[in-house]
Order: structure tokens, then C-alpha cells, then sequence
């Protein structure tokens, strides 16, 4: 959680990726899930917001007790499992998206605690790799 102005903001890491703004998070009442529902994107599990209307619902959710971090660099977040083995259990329900580079499949994570947590079930930081981060 983040202090601002007195008050406790709920913190979301949100990431640039392709001139899109991802995020997953789960949020409670209906006002702030019907205004972020068009950014949903079922399939995926999170939220794609457009960078022309990204700084509108950053502070609409500001307002609504949510402080949203645009995380860069990105690559502190990424972790990679060599790709037809075993992959840690959370990986999936904590990626904001999934890419394919050199037999590896990488995964952004929602944040360093989802991290830490699929590095000790066999996942790989991509800093301790020699590959390129595939979400820039």
C-alpha cells in the first residue's frame, strides 16, 4: 500500500507493453469494475488500457483508492521456464502476459512477491539469463 495525502491507496503495478497499458488485479464494487469493464480482456485475465485514455482512468481510479505504478524497467518482473517442463504453480494466475524467445516461455509477473514465489517453485529471474527481454 502507498501513503498519499493521509491516506492508504491500494498499489497496482501496471506495465507498457506494445503501447498498451496491462495490468491484473482484482477489484471489489460494482462503480470501479463497470468504469475498467472495456478494458477487460476476458481471455487473458486483465486489463488493456489504450495510452490516450490511460491517464482518464488512472485518475479515476486515484480518486477511488488505487495507485497505479507504471513499472519500469519491466525486466525485474520477468521470469522464464524452459519451455515442455514443469512450470510453477502460480505462473499463470500471476502473468500479465506470456511470450515465446530461444526455448523459453517468459513470463511478466504482477509483482515481485509472484516473483520470488515462482523462482522458488524452479522458474528462472531473466536476469540470470542471457536472454533479451522479450516485452520491451
Amino acid at each position: 500500500m502507498a501513503e498519499s495525502g493521509g491516506t492508504t491507496k491500494e498499489q497496482i503495478n501496471i506495465f507498457k507493453i506494445d503501447e498498451i497499458y496491462l495490468f491484473k488485479h482484482y477489484f471489489e464494487g460494482v462503480d470501479v469494475f463497470g468504469r475498467l469493464k472495456p478494458f477487460y480482456n476476458h481471455s487473458q485475465y486483465r486489463f488493456e488500457v489504450p495510452t490516450d485514455e490511460f491517464e482518464e482512468l488512472r485518475s479515476f481510479l486515484t480518486d477511488h483508492g488505487y495507485d497505479l505504478v507504471v513499472v519500469e524497467p519491466i525486466a525485474k518482473f520477468v521470469v522464464v521456464v524452459e519451455k515442455y517442463t514443469a512450470h510453477p504453480e502460480n505462473i499463470f494466475k500471476d502473468s500479465v502476459i506470456q511470450r515465446s524467445a530461444n526455448g523459453y516461455n517468459c513470463f511478466l509477473l504482477t509483482d515481485q512477491y509472484a516473483v520470488a514465489e515462482a523462482v522458488s517453485e524452479g522458474a528462472t529471474r531473466l536476469s540470470d539469463t542471457d536472454l533479451q527481454n522479450p516485452f520491451r
